[in-house]
């Protein structure tokens, strides 16, 4: 508990210094998670208990939104709301995509960045007008009404895509997983267990102290760097398809000296 003292008085106050400068408080949140974040010098905070306040604050945002939901009010500006908040949600999930495909990334992935990008700022855009005021106007309504929408679409995305990551997940042989984040690894890897009880977890980890944390609680097969996992990986294939050891030994060679070479 002590740990996390830093953590709530850092919030508070860049929050107040945030209202100060008659800026949001979400700016002093924001900046604060910056500060404490592992990509940061300086504090490094529990990743695992940041995590969990998040989640409630991100509920109470929730909240704030539906206290303005009114199906009458929705209603009323339906015909520009709904086709807006479409084809907006369109545009962004198509340029999610496009960039992140330019990037390297699968389309799995560039498809779900796109919808995060769709839907990033629809709460913090609506706690400036909801602080200065602003939400009885028509043109305030239009943008709460669009909120609505992005909020209802979310939420059927969300459903489809749990239901096609079960799936995709109860026919897995294998799941990998390279996250540095140990209370998170352990939900994924409960909930495939819970699909695919045969299925063949792998573990990346980015650091000793995490390698060893993920061992004691035998969530899969655990592997430090680049070069172990390589070597994992291949005795794996090897004992699938019972290939001959020299096969596998040449192979196996030439990988380590291509990671090597990258590394360099």
């Amino acid at each position: 508990m002590l740990s996390s003292l830093p953590i709530l008085a850092s919030r508070w106050c860049l929050a107040f210094i945030a209202t100060r400068f008659r800026m949001l408080s979400l700016v002093g949140y924001l900046l604060t998670g910056i500060m404490i974040s592992p990509v940061t010098p300086g504090f490094l905070a529990d990743v695992g208990f940041a995590c969990q306040p998040d989640e409630i604050g991100v509920v109470l945002l929730t909240f704030g939104v539906g206290l303005y939901f009114s199906v009458g009010d929705l209603m009323a500006v339906r015909c520009i709301a709904v086709p807006s908040t479409i084809v907006q949600i369109a545009l962004a999930v198509a340029s999610g995509i496009a960039t992140a495909s330019f990037w390297g990334w699968s389309i799995n992935v560039s498809l779900v960045f796109g919808l995060c990008i769709s839907i990033a700022s629809t709460v913090v855009l609506l706690r400036t007008p909801e602080a200065k005021g602003l939400l009885k106007s028509v043109n305030d309504q239009i943008v709460v009404g669009r909120f609505i929408v992005e909020g209802l679409v979310m939420v059927l995305v969300l459903i489809l895509y749990e239901v096609l990551t079960q799936v995709h997940v109860a026919r897995a042989a294998r799941l990998f997983i390279a996250i540095s984040d140990t209370f998170n690894i352990r939900k994924m890897v409960e909930i495939a267990k819970t699909l695919n009880s045969s299925i063949f977890v792998i573990l990346r980890t980015h650091s000793e102290e995490e390698a060893e944390i993920l061992r004691k609680k035998s969530l899969g097969t655990v592997f430090l760097d680049e070069c172990e996992l390589a070597h994992g990986m291949i005795t794996h294939t090897q004992l699938h398809l019972r290939l001959h050891t020299k096969d596998v030994q040449e192979f196996s060679s030439g990988i380590t000296q291509a990671i090597r070479e990258g590394g360099t």
